[in-house]
């Protein structure tokens, strides 16, 4: 019985932490749907400390240090939202951007080239992909990347 007790304890333990990391979620994004950025930033901060495995918070924190523009700041959290999930296209998406907004535009065609597999029947991300290698100066690879388009 006592172990019963036990596990239930510890069930309903990790079901309200659950509960209280979603309601934090909620918040952060919140604030950054709201432009305050930097508060964002700080509540982003502490769920990536609790959750540091958990794309979403370097997702937001990313957006939160760019619209502050902490470049470096976030392309490394961006970067590091992308490391822990490979196929997370809003990831790569505001990668992309924040490296073509930053004079990094083979940075930014690489990252759209890995959103274009994620989204292949977007054809912004096409042009954007095609305008990076431009401005990186590789006019073959622009080519080819507008004939696959």
């Amino acid at each position: 019985m006592r172990g019963l007790q036990t596990w239930m304890f510890g069930a309903c333990a990790l079901m309200v932490a659950g509960a209280v990391q979603a309601q934090d979620a909620d918040a952060a994004r919140q604030l950054l749907r709201q432009g305050q950025a930097q508060q964002a930033a700080a509540a982003y901060s502490v769920l990536i400390e609790r959750s540091p495995g958990d794309p979403d918070h370097w997702l937001g924190r990313g957006l939160a240090n760019a619209r502050q523009a902490l470049w470096p700041a976030a392309m490394a959290d961006l970067e590091k939202a992308v490391a822990l999930a490979p196929g997370y296209a809003d990831a790569w998406s505001a990668l992309a951007d924040v490296y073509r907004w930053n004079e990094r535009p083979a940075a930014a065609a690489d990252a759209y080239a890995r959103l274009a597999v994620l989204r292949p029947d977007d054809v912004q991300v096409a042009v954007l992909r095609v305008r990076s290698l431009v401005a990186a100066g590789d006019l073959e690879g622009a080519r080819l990347a507008a004939q696959r388009a």
